[in-house]
């Protein structure tokens, strides 16, 4: 993992071991700053250690040339072991350069033979450090310790890199930036005249934070904020602040420094606690009582250093708002990251826990409660993860386990029977094996496995997220994730990351699969299988493709990140009054039953239900860019056709649909599709936007990819 650590300069390490006396900032100078009355243990250490840097070493066996791990660990036990040296063993990059700098413990240094055989310790660092070849290395006293570091690898802001866990209870502002910068090294500084205000003490807790973060959260807490100038931090009012980076601006040459791409991720378990739990994805309601596999949101954070954003994919059938609008407001509280640049969406898998209602399946509160939490401590955990990362994207082609699952059908079939008694379908979802009244499929597949995949810079998978347009496999009456969980383990596999750590997060997505599955009716069927048999075998052979499109993948250092969001407004398919008296007759010939067993009496309760919708709902969709990939989310269960236009029609150079996405709004056919009828059309809970809404989809869709276009 890159890492940028800020190297010391002599001001500032005197600086450090003194106390700020003076210090000049780029834009203006910066006098003198109050001490606190007492000191923290770790500033205690750390002048401890600069006492040991004064002390007088014996240099004579320093005059053959020896590795620099051992100069440092004899030096250690010559101070009686008082002084921990760390060198730092992850590979750097040069931001001169843009090479990487290999680590410099193994390379050798020395003394001159006229050089003084008795030095304080700070002269022999200040003459050995530099004859490192791999980026002239240099010191930091930091954590009660002294840190060897490339004096070139330092990057700007960069150095707000830097990970704390630190805890703070009711201290003073200068106390608080004192103990980070004993932690740190990074030398934060705070405006004089606002260390003269009467500040508000300061609570917070940090666990493997950012400094940047953390600094946010700080500076924030008293009214303030910060700068990171070219070798310091400097704590002012917001009106100053504004004022320097202006100031920066103007001197700053463009690409003066290198861009910077992070990357994490992490899988949030959101397998529930209590059984038994309703799950969706039948007619009628199911009760699971076990767990076949755990359940995750699967979540994936990127940085390009302008835009954070992040992309959930949650095992579940469907979430709707309810659930996606609390789990961003979390997430965006804890990570900064807007809630407009937050993706969640969901695989599709008949084996998770209701959270929409559909049919006879209601969801269950509790679960959903616990279900946004979980989600929001997904992405905040991915964000504590972020790394300097590469990325890059593919496309492979899987055409074996995609068919559309509508067919057309001959006239008078009673196949095309509907439960509202029209009669007027011309199409039937999942008619069977080798029907004699099946002419055709009624639509197109998207064999299309997209790619995106982030590592290391030093090439380790940090995660992978793919897009295939297959409605799920099934197969599993327990709890389960489907095929989707099965991919991302067997990818996770092939890429060599099975016991990474931190964990690789392999992620299959939902492309636009409102029409399909992986069953051909026009071929005889397989047979019986055994439970979760198809789903490995489908899982197995979208892996394989993938990784095969992988192993082409060239991953870039940086690109450039672009969101936008749109909510628009969509009319609803409301029933009229004898739609509705319809309806309620069927239900009140079946007021006995517990359970409605018939398709008549459940779109009769659904036809009761949706009276009672808006005329209109607003329908949350998203674009993203990253470098020339699109990415395109909508709430529906999306025709392919839809997403075969949007991959045509995009102003870059891939796009993919990820469906399911910020909400639940049922099926999208088009409208040509509506005029052929068949399940996904009959209005329900399920299907009940407007008969055009794939168009305004489209055409927003379109409006957002341009927004974004560079």
């Amino acid at each position: 993992m890159i890492r940028f650590k800020f190297p010391i300069s002599v001001i500032f390490f005197l600086a450090l071991c003194l106390g700020f006396s003076s210090m000049s900032a780029t834009v203006e100078p910066v006098a003198a700053q109050a001490k606190p009355a007492a000191i923290s243990p770790l500033r205690a250490q750390n002048m401890a250690i600069c006492e040991f840097l004064n002390q007088t070493v014996d240099t004579k066996w320093m005059q053959e040339k020896q590795k620099l791990k051992n100069v440092l660990s004899v030096l250690g036990d010559k101070l009686g072991g008082k002084v921990v040296f760390v060198v730092h063993s992850q590979p750097l990059m040069s931001v001169q350069t843009g090479d990487m700098i290999p680590d410099p413990k193994d390379e050798d240094v020395g003394l001159q033979p006229d050089d003084p055989q008795k030095m304080p310790l700070d002269t022999v660092l200040s003459l050995l450090l530099p004859q490192v070849a791999s980026g002239k290395a240099t010191y930091v006293v930091r954590r009660g310790q002294i840190e060897i570091v490339p004096r070139d690898a330092v990057a700007g802001a960069a150095m707000l890199d830097e990970r704390i866990s630190m805890r703070f209870q009711e201290r003073p502002l200068h106390e608080v930036l004192d103990d980070l910068v004993d932690y740190t090294g990074v030398a934060i500084i705070l405006d004089p005249q606002v260390g003269k205000r009467k500040l508000s003490p300061i609570t917070a807790t940090f666990r493997n934070t950012l400094l940047e973060d953390a600094l946010v959260a700080v500076t924030e807490s008293a009214k303030l904020k910060y700068v990171a100038l070219s070798s310091s931090v400097f704590v002012t009012t917001p009106k100053k602040a504004r004022q320097i980076e202006i100031e920066q601006r103007k001197r700053v040459k463009p690409n003066a420094q290198p861009k910077k791409f992070r990357a994490g991720a992490h899988a949030q378990d959101i397998t529930p606690t209590k059984f038994p739990i309703s799950v969706n994805g039948g007619m009628a309601d199911r009760q699971a009582t076990k767990v076949n596999d755990r359940l995750h949101a699967r979540c994936l954070v990127l940085d390009d250093g302008a835009t954070r954003l992040a992309l959930v994919v949650c095992d579940s059938c469907m979430i709707p708002r309810e659930v996606t609008d609390p789990a961003k407001q979390l997430a965006s509280k804890a990570t900064g990251i807007p809630p407009e640049r937050i993706l969640i969406s969901a695989t599709h898998t008949h084996t998770a826990p209701t959270v929409a209602g559909v049919f006879q399946s209601e969801p269950d509160l509790a679960y959903r409660d616990f279900l946004a939490a979980k989600i929001a401590e997904g992405i905040t955990k991915a964000n504590s993860r972020l790394a300097p990362a590469r990325i890059g994207w593919g496309v492979g082609a899987d055409p074996t386990q995609v068919f559309n699952r509508r067919w057309k059908t001959k006239p008078g079939s009673l196949l095309l029977k509907d439960p509202f008694g029209k009669e007027t379908d011309k199409v039937r979802m999942n008619p069977g094996y080798l029907h004699p009244d099946l002419i055709e499929p009624a639509g197109p597949v998207d064999p299309d496995i997209s790619i995106l995949s982030v590592q290391s810079p030093q090439g380790k998978p940090i995660s992978l997220l793919a897009n295939y347009s297959l409605h799920y496999v099934g197969g599993v009456p327990a709890l389960s994730a489907d095929y989707f969980a099965m991919f991302a383990n067997r990818i996770a596999t092939l890429v060599g990351a099975e016991n990474a750590d931190p964990p690789f997060v392999g992620i299959m997505s939902n492309g636009t699969s409102g029409d399909i599955n992986n069953v051909n009716f026009g071929k005889a069927g397989p047979g019986k299988r055994q439970p979760g048999e198809q789903a490995r075998v489908v899982a197995e052979s979208v892996a394989k493709a993938a990784f095969d499109a992988y192993k082409k993948i060239k991953h870039r250092d940086w690109v450039e990140l672009k969101m936008a969001q749109k909510e628009i407004q969509l009319g609803v398919r409301l029933p009229d009054e004898a739609e509705l008296k319809r309806a309620r007759a069927i239900l009140a010939a079946a007021a006995e039953k517990k359970v409605l067993t018939k398709q008549p009496e459940i779109y009769a309760r659904e036809t009761v239900l949706m009276s009672k919708y808006p005329k209109k709902v607003g329908v949350i969709l998203q674009a993203i860019r990253i470098g020339d990939l699109g990415i395109v989310a909508n709430p529906c269960e999306t025709f392919v056709e839809i997403g075969l236009d949007i991959k045509k029609k995009s102003p870059l150079k891939h796009t993919f649909t990820i469906e399911l996405a910020n909400g639940y709004n049922g099926y999208l056919p088009t409208p040509e599709q509506h005029a052929a009828g068949g399940y996904e059309t009959w209005r329900a809970r399920s299907s009940y936007l407007e008969v055009n809404a794939s168009r305004a989809i489209l055409a927003t869709w379109k409006q957002l990819l341009k927004e974004v276009a560079p």
